[in-house]
């Protein structure tokens, strides 16, 4: 067995959780739902996969820079 392979084994062994949300979605809803998340699955570790995507429509020009870097700050 290859480090990859012995890699994705060990990784196998972790519970996965996902949220189920598609397109854009408030930013308050997505806390509140992550926040329950780890308090009741007690997760340490949150992979959030498309933030563009995922605020897309609610800010306009260069305002959309300004809500990531305000929910970049959130999720830190």
């Amino acid at each position: 067995m290859n480090l990859a392979e012995k890699a994705l084994e060990d990784f196998q062994q972790f519970p996965l959780y996902f949220m189920n949300f598609y397109g854009s979605t408030p930013v308050d809803v997505m806390f509140e739902t992550l926040q329950h998340a780890i308090y009741t699955y007690d997760i340490s570790v949150v992979c959030l996969d498309n933030m563009q995507f995922m605020l897309s429509d609610q800010a306009q020009g260069y305002q959309k820079f300004d809500l990531q870097d305000k929910v970049t700050s959130m999720l830190r």
